[in-house]
C-alpha cells in the first residue's frame, strides 16, 4: 500500500507524470483484480461472469489503425501540446477532481468526450468517487445507478442514441428501443433482424434454453434467466441473441464436467442475480416513459405556440376564421411547415407564406366540396322518405308511378335538390310541393317513354307477330317479360305494368359516390335490363287460349277474374302419382319457364287445363280459396316423388363401382403341407367362439377405426362384422367417434364408407400406399384417383372442350344451349392443386349416364328427354350438396394432419440439434442457414419421433452433413468478405484519384488493373477473414504501389502501343517511338466498336464496356465493374490515322510535331463539307449545320477530306456558347449564328485543358 500511496502523491507534481502513472496503475490493478476497474464508477459490483460480459460491446465498430511515431510527430504533437497548455490541466489532480465533482453527471459525461486526456483522466480508477459524488449530489431525475455496470456506461445508455448492433446514429424523431435489462439499444431495423433479436417462441434453437427446459420443465419461465424486453408495438417479448450466446458460453465454461445438480444450482444463482437487474430495469422503463411523455408535452406546446403565431399572421390576410375551422378538423396538422416543432421566425414565414396560403385555399375548397356532398346526400335521403309517403294510390296504379331511382334522374328534381343554395334548408313540404308540380306532366312522360321502349323491344324480338305491337298490346295477358338473363333457371315472368317496378339490386361499387341513384339506393328503370322470349310468348298465348279467352284481347284483369289452374300432362297420365298444379300467373314461368325454351311449340301441348275438368277429382274451389295450401301440397308432392324415385333408382356409387373394374381377386391355393383341404373351415379363436350377444357387447366398446381394422384381420371377423346383425354396432361407434366425421350416406354401409375414407388406393390404376396429398377423391361418385391417372384422358376429361366430343354433351347443348353448366349433371374433380381454372370430369359417370339416357329415352320426343335430364340434374344437386360437406371435412382433416406432422418434425429436429450440440456441433447448428439446411435433411424432416436406433444408424451421416454445411458457410462468408474488401478498395482508389486532374488520371492504372496485380490479390484475399483491413491500410498499399508499379505499368502499355503502331502502319517513314504517342495525329481504336481516343486517354477509355454472361460473380473484375487494360482490346486503323493527320493539317499544324496541347490551344472547330454552301450559292441562313470539335472530327471522319475548318469569325459564337456550357462537345447550330458579325474579342477564351 505504501507504493500505491507514494505513486498517488507523486501524481500531483506533474500532470503528464500523473497521466502515465494512472495508466500503469490501471494495468497493474487489472492484472491483480479484473473486476476492480469494472466496479470503479459506482457501488461495488459482484465479480460475476455476466458483469464482465455486459461491459463488452455487442458489435464494436472497427478499430482504427494506430499511427506510428513518425506520423504523431506532425500535427498530433502540436494538438497534444495545446491541450497540455490548457489552465485546467495545470491544476493539481486532487483539486481537478474536486472541481469536477460539482458538475452534473450528463455534463461530466460530455466533458469526458472532449479530448483524450480528459477521457483518460475521468475514466481512470481514482476518478470513480467523482462520478459517484456527482451522481449522488446533483439534482436530477435520473434513475438510480445500477451495480452491474459503471456510471459512465449507464449514462451512455440513457443519453446516447446509437444502435449497439449496426452503430447507426439515430435522430431525435427516430424510434429507439432500449433493452434495459440487457443494457442494450436497438434501432427499428435491427429490432426485427433475426441475426440480433430473437422472439420468445424461437428460443428453442439455443442449447442453453433446451437444457433449462430439460432441467426445470417446459413451463419454466425463461425471463428469469434471460434478460428480455417487451415490444409494446408487436406485444411480443424479445431477447438479444448476443446476450444469450454469452450466457451460454459462460455456462458451458464454468459447468463443464459437472453434475446436473450443480448446473441447476448455477442457473438458480444466476436467476437470483438477474432478478435485481430486472427490478432496476423496471424503474428505468418507468423513467423512460416519463421522459417520453415530457417530450410529447414539450413538442405539443411548441406546436401550439407555432400555430398561434401562424394564426396571428393569418389575420392580416383574412384567413383567421377559416384556419380555426380547419384546425378543428385536424387538417392543418398535416402540413409539414405548420406541424414543425420549433418556434416560428420571420424569415421562415416570409419564405413559406405563399405556400401556406395556397394550402389553405385548397383545404377550403375541399371542405366546401365535402359540405356540398353531405348536404346533397341528406336532401336525397329526405326526398326518398317523402316520395314513399307521397300520393297513396291503389296497388295497380302504384306500379306505374316511377321509382325513386327514376325520380332523381329528372332534370326538374336535380335542379331543385342541387340548385338550391347549400345554406338554405329544404323542408318536407317543399318536396311535396315540387312533386305535386311535376306529377301531372313528368310522370305521364316517363310512363310513355317506358311503354315506347317496351313496344320497340317487343317488335324487335317477336318477329313472328302478324301486326306490329302497340302500347295497347302491352296490357294483354299474353305479353310477358322477364327481368333476368333467360339463361338462368330462376327466371320470374312478369306482365305489364308490373315490369316497370322491377329493378336490379343496387351495388355501391358500380356507382359513383355522388351519384343520386346510389344515394337513394335504387337504379333507374331501363329497357336494357328487360328480356323478351318468343317461346314464352307462345306459352302465354296457349295458356290464355286454354282458359277460354282470346290471346289478342284478354287482359290481365280478365285472367284474374277467370283464375284458371294448370298441371303437367305427364302427371295426368299416372292416376296414382302425385299431381302438381299451379296458378295461371306461375304456370308460364313454372311449367315452361323453369326450362330453357329453344323455340317452337313442342312443349305447349304438355299443358292441360284442369279448372273445369271433374274427371280428375280436383276441387278448384278449394284451390281458389287457399293458394298457400296449394303451394304446400305442391312442395310435399314433389318431395314424395323425389324420394320415391330415389329409392327405386340405382345410386351413383353402385353404378360407378361396377364400371371402374377393380382388380380380380385371386383364389388362395392350399397345399397338402398346410393340412386339410380347401373346403375345411379354418379354426377360429376363442374370441370368435363366444356367444354373439357377448361378442357384440365387447365390440361395441371399440372406437370406430379400431373396429374397422379389426374387420380386416381375418375372414371370420370380416364375415361377422359385415353381417346385417352388426349394423347397430357400426352406427353406435360412428356416432361416438371422437373425430368430426361427415354424416354417412344411406346408399352404402359404414364399412364401405370408411374404406373410401381410409384407404389411399387409386380406383383406376389400383396403386396403393399413396400419400394423402397424392390421392384425389370425387365424393359425388365416391371415386379415388391418383395424380398420375388424373392427367390421363382415359379416366378424366379435362375441361368442357374435351366433353364436347361425347354425343350426350352435344345433345345437352342442343337442348339447353352451349352456356348450360355441365356440373349440374356430372360430378367434377376440383383442380385446385393443378392450378387450372377448368372443371375436370370423371369419364365413367358421364358414360354411364349416356347409356341410361339412350335406354330410357329411345324414340321419345325432345321435351321428354329434357324432362329426364332435369330430373337427373335435381338428383345430382342433392348428391353434390353432400359431396361439398365431405370435401370440407377432408380439407380440414388434411390440414390437421399436416399441422400434427409439422409439430412432430419440430420436436424431432430439436432432439437432433440437442444431440449434435452434445457432440460439439452446437455453435454450427445455431447459425440460421445451417439450421434451415439441417431441417430440410431427409432424416431430420421425417414426421416421426426420433428413436435411439435411428440416431445411432444415421449419426455419422448427419455429422458429415453438418461438416459440409460448416465448410460451405465459411466459404460463403469468405466470399462476402473478399467482395466487401474489393468494393472498399474501389472507393479508396476513387478518393486517391479525386485529387488529380483528368489528364493525370488517364496516365494511372484503373481499378481493373489494380485488382489484376498479384500483390493486391494477396493483400485482399491473403489476409485472414477474421482480420479487418482498414481504409488506411488500403491507402498505404496504394501509395506503395504508386512508387513501384504505376510507372512500370505505364511503360509496358506504351511499349505495347508502339509495337502495335509499327505493326499496323507500315507506310511510316521511320519506326514509331514513345514520343510519337503524344502526337495529336496518333489515334487508337477499340476493336469491338467505333471508339477512338488519343494517348493517354486510350489507357482509360479503350476497355471492354460489358461483361459476358459466363463471368463469375466472385471475379474481382466483376466486383469492381471494370476489366484490366489489355492491348488485345485496342487496335490501330490506318484510315483513322490518315483522318487524324488531315484534321491536324486543316488546323494549320504539322502532323509530325503537333501534340495534344497544341491542338487544344488552337481550339479548331469543323463542320461537314456537304453542309457548306458552294461558291455562288445563296446560303440558307435558317439551315442548321453540325459543328464538331477536333477530337470528334477525328472520330467521325473517315479520311478527313469530308470536313471543313470553320473560320475564326464562325468559331467565335461556338466559344461563347462553350463558356456558358461547361462540357460542350458540338451539335447543331444555325448558319446565321455562325456567320453573324461580332466585335472582336479583347481576350481569347481560355480552353479548359484540365477536363482532358
Amino acid at each position: 500500500m505504501w507504493r500505491k500511496t507514494k505513486r498517488l502523491r507523486n501524481l500531483n507534481r506533474n500532470h503528464h507524470l500523473a497521466h502515465r502513472a494512472m495508466r500503469r496503475s490501471a494495468r497493474l490493478a487489472s492484472r491483480k483484480n479484473p473486476a476492480r476497474l469494472q466496479s470503479a464508477y459506482g457501488h461495488k459490483a459482484p465479480d460475476t461472469p455476466l458483469s464482465r460480459e455486459l461491459t463488452r460491446p455487442v458489435n464494436p465498430p472497427p478499430r482504427k489503425r494506430q499511427k506510428s511515431d513518425n506520423e504523431v510527430e506532425g500535427s498530433t504533437s502540436a494538438l497534444h501540446e495545446s491541450f497540455q497548455a490548457c489552465p485546467l490541466y495545470s491544476l493539481p489532480l486532487d483539486v481537478l477532481y474536486e472541481v469536477l465533482s460539482y458538475v452534473d453527471p450528463i455534463s461530466l459525461l460530455n466533458l469526458s468526450r472532449t479530448s483524450n486526456l480528459l477521457r483518460t483522466t475521468l475514466l481512470s480508477s481514482p476518478a470513480r468517487w467523482v462520478w459517484r459524488t456527482s451522481y449522488t449530489a446533483s439534482d436530477h431525475d435520473l434513475p438510480l445507478a445500477p451495480d452491474d455496470v459503471t456510471i459512465p456506461q449507464f449514462l451512455s445508455l440513457l443519453v446516447d442514441r446509437i444502435c449497439d448492433f449496426c452503430h447507426a446514429t439515430l435522430g431525435p424523431d427516430d424510434r429507439m428501443v432500449r433493452f434495459w435489462a440487457a443494457r442494450l439499444r436497438s434501432c427499428t431495423n435491427c429490432l426485427y433482424d433475426t441475426d440480433h433479436i430473437v422472439r420468445e417462441k424461437e428460443l428453442g434453437i439455443f442449447p442453453i434454453v433446451r437444457d433449462v427446459r430439460r432441467y426445470f420443465g417446459a413451463a419454466h419461465p425463461l425471463r428469469k434467466l434471460l434478460l428480455a424486453s417487451e415490444d409494446h408495438y408487436s406485444f411480443d417479448v424479445k431477447y438479444s441473441r448476443v446476450t444469450i450466446e454469452r450466457l451460454a458460453e459462460v455456462f458451458k465454461r464454468e459447468n463443464r464436467r459437472k453434475l446436473m445438480a450443480d448446473k441447476k444450482e448455477w442457473l438458480k444463482q444466476r436467476e437470483a442475480e438477474h432478478a435485481k437487474i430486472v427490478e432496476h430495469a423496471a424503474l428505468c422503463k418507468k423513467w423512460e416513459e416519463g421522459e417520453e411523455e415530457k417530450k410529447r408535452k414539450r413538442n405539443y406546446e411548441i406546436q401550439m405556440q407555432r400555430l398561434g403565431q401562424i394564426f396571428d399572421r393569418l389575420k392580416n390576410f383574412g384567413w383567421y376564421e377559416e384556419a380555426k375551422e380547419l384546425h378543428s378538423r385536424y387538417e392543418l396538422r398535416c402540413n409539414d411547415f405548420i406541424a414543425k416543432r420549433q418556434p416560428l421566425t420571420d424569415e421562415e414565414w416570409a419564405d413559406n407564406q405563399n405556400s401556406v396560403l395556397q394550402y389553405l385555399t385548397e383545404l377550403k375548397a375541399r371542405r366546401q366540396t365535402e359540405i356540398r356532398r353531405e348536404t346533397f346526400k341528406e336532401r336525397y335521403q329526405l326526398l326518398k322518405e317523402v316520395y314513399h309517403s307521397f300520393g297513396r294510390r291503389p296497388r295497380n296504379s302504384d306500379y306505374i308511378r316511377p321509382g325513386v331511382g327514376d325520380l332523381v334522374t329528372f332534370e326538374e328534381v336535380k335542379d331543385f335538390v342541387e340548385g338550391t343554395p347549400v345554406d338554405q334548408n329544404l323542408e318536407r313540404q317543399d318536396y311535396c310541393d315540387m312533386l305535386e308540380r311535376i306529377e301531372p306532366v313528368r310522370f305521364p312522360k316517363w310512363q310513355a317513354a317506358c311503354e315506347e321502349a317496351l313496344v320497340a323491344l317487343l317488335n324487335a324480338k317477336d318477329t313472328d307477330r302478324a301486326t306490329p305491337a302497340t302500347t295497347a298490346d302491352l296490357r294483354t295477358a299474353a305479353v310477358v317479360f322477364t327481368h333476368k338473363d333467360p339463361h338462368y333457371v330462376d327466371v320470374e315472368v312478369l306482365h305489364y305494368p308490373f315490369m316497370l317496378q322491377r329493378r336490379p339490386r343496387m351495388y355501391p361499387c358500380y356507382a359513383e359516390d355522388d351519384d343520386p341513384q346510389r344515394l337513394v339506393g335504387q337504379w333507374a328503370w331501363s329497357a336494357d335490363r328487360v328480356y323478351v322470349e318468343p317461346a314464352r310468348l307462345r306459352v302465354a298465348e296457349r295458356l290464355v287460349s286454354l282458359a277460354g279467352l282470346d290471346p289478342r284481347t284478354a287482359t290481365y284483369s280478365d285472367m284474374q277474374m277467370r283464375n284458371p289452374w294448370y298441371a303437367n300432362a305427364q302427371d295426368m297420365q299416372d292416376p296414382k302419382a302425385g299431381l302438381r298444379v299451379r296458378m295461371w300467373e306461375k304456370a308460364d314461368g313454372g311449367l315452361a319457364g323453369s326450362r330453357k325454351p329453344d323455340g317452337g311449340d313442342s312443349h305447349v301441348g304438355d299443358v292441360h287445363h284442369l279448372h273445369f275438368d271433374r274427371d280428375h277429382h280436383i276441387d278448384s274451389h278449394s284451390m281458389r280459396e287457399s293458394t298457400q295450401m296449394a303451394n304446400t301440397t305442391d312442395a310435399n308432392s314433389r318431395a314424395d316423388r323425389v324420394v320415391g324415385k330415389s329409392r327405386g333408382s340405382t345410386t351413383p356409387k353402385q353404378g360407378i363401382g361396377r364400371e371402374i373394374c377393380p382388380p380380380r381377386r385371386k383364389r388362395r391355393e392350399i397345399g397338402a403341407s398346410e393340412g386339410g383341404t380347401a373346403s375345411e373351415p379354418e379354426r377360429t379363436s376363442s374370441l370368435q367362439q363366444m356367444p354373439p350377444d357377448i361378442l357384440f357387447e365387447i365390440l361395441g366398446h371399440l372406437d370406430l377405426f379400431s373396429l374397422f381394422h379389426l374387420s380386416r384381420t381375418s375372414k371370420d371377423f370380416r364375415n361377422t362384422l359385415i353381417s346385417r346383425s352388426t349394423r347397430g354396432i357400426w352406427k353406435k361407434c360412428y356416432a361416438a367417434a371422437p373425430r368430426e366425421l361427415p354424416p354417412f350416406p344411406e346408399d352404402v354401409t359404414i364399412p364401405q364408407f370408411l374404406s373410401f375414407i381410409v384407404d389411399n388406393i387409386c380406383d383406376f390404376c389400383h396403386a396403393s400406399d399413396l400419400e394423402d396429398r397424392d390421392i384425389r377423391r370425387a365424393w359425388a361418385v365416391r371415386v379415388r384417383c391418383c395424380e398420375k391417372c388424373i392427367q390421363e384422358s382415359a379416366h378424366v376429361l379435362h375441361g368442357e372442350a374435351a366433353l364436347r366430343e361425347l354425343k350426350i354433351i352435344r345433345d345437352i347443348h342442343r337442348y339447353f344451349g352451349r352456356d348450360y353448366r355441365l356440373d349440374k349433371l356430372f360430378p367434377t374433380l376440383s383442380p385446385v392443386r393443378h392450378h387450372s381454372f377448368d372443371e375436370w370430369f370423371p369419364r365413367a359417370p358421364i358414360e354411364r349416364l349416356a347409356v341410361e339416357f339412350e335406354r330410357d329415352n329411345k324414340r321419345k320426343p325432345v321435351e321428354v328427354r329434357k324432362q329426364w335430364l332435369e330430373r337427373r340434374a335435381a338428383e345430382h344437386m342433392k348428391v353434390q350438396k353432400y359431396a361439398r360437406i365431405c370435401e370440407e371435412w377432408e380439407q380440414q382433416t388434411l390440414c390437421r394432419k399436416i399441422e400434427r406432422d409439422r409439430r412432430v418434425q419440430r420436436e424431432r429436429l430439436d432432439e437432433i440439434l440437442r444431440r449434435l450440440s452434445a457432440l460439439g456441433w452446437g455453435s454450427e447448428v445455431q447459425h440460421t442457414g445451417s439450421w434451415h439446411s439441417l431441417s430440410q435433411h431427409p432424416f431430420a424432416a421425417k414426421a416421426e419421433p426420433l428413436t435411439e436406433e435411428d440416431w445411432l444408424e444415421n449419426r455419422q451421416e448427419l455429422i458429415q452433413f453438418t461438416q459440409k454445411l460448416r465448410e460451405s458457410r465459411l466459404a460463403v462468408e469468405r466470399r462476402k468478405t473478399i467482395e466487401t474488401r474489393y468494393r472498399e478498395l474501389n472507393e479508396v482508389y476513387k478518393t486517391y484519384l479525386a485529387r488529380m486532374t483528368r489528364r493525370e488520371q488517364w496516365r494511372l492504372p484503373g481499378i481493373g488493373d489494380l485488382v489484376s496485380w498479384q500483390e493486391v490479390r494477396d493483400f485482399i484475399e491473403g489476409t485472414p477473414v477474421g482480420e479487418e483491413i482498414t481504409p488506411a491500410a488500403m491507402r498505404a498499399m496504394i501509395d506503395q504501389l504508386a512508387q513501384s508499379k504505376f510507372a512500370e505499368w505505364r511503360a509496358s502499355c506504351e511499349d505495347a502501343l508502339v509495337r502495335m503502331l509499327n505493326a499496323e502502319d507500315t507506310t511510316r517513314a521511320r519506326p514509331a517511338t514513345k514520343a510519337d504517342l503524344r502526337l495529336a495525329a496518333t489515334v487508337f481504336c477499340r476493336k469491338r466498336d467505333y471508339g477512338v481516343a488519343c494517348y493517354p486517354e486510350a489507357l482509360h477509355s479503350l476497355r471492354p464496356g460489358y461483361f459476358s454472361p459466363s463471368a463469375k460473380m466472385d471475379d474481382p473484375y466483376v466486383i469492381v465493374r471494370q476489366y484490366a487494360w489489355s492491348a488485345e482490346d485496342v487496335c490501330v486503323k490506318v484510315d483513322k490515322l490518315r483522318a487524324a493527320e488531315e484534321v491536324v493539317r486543316l488546323a494549320g499544324l504539322d502532323p509530325r510535331t503537333a501534340t495534344l496541347e497544341d491542338m487544344d490551344a488552337r481550339d479548331s472547330w469543323f463542320t461537314w463539307g456537304r453542309e457548306v454552301p458552294k461558291a455562288g450559292e445563296v446560303p440558307d441562313r435558317k439551315k442548321e449545320v453540325e459543328v464538331l470539335p477536333w477530337r470528334k472530327a477525328m472520330s467521325q471522319s473517315k479520311d478527313g477530306k469530308n470536313i471543313v475548318l470553320l473560320s475564326e469569325q464562325q468559331t467565335a459564337p461556338i466559344r461563347q456558347l462553350r463558356e456558358r456550357i461547361y462540357w460542350y462537345e458540338g451539335g447543331l447550330m444555325k448558319w446565321s449564328e455562325l456567320n453573324r458579325k461580332s466585335k472582336p474579342r479583347k481576350k481569347q477564351a481560355e480552353v479548359n485543358l484540365d477536363v482532358w
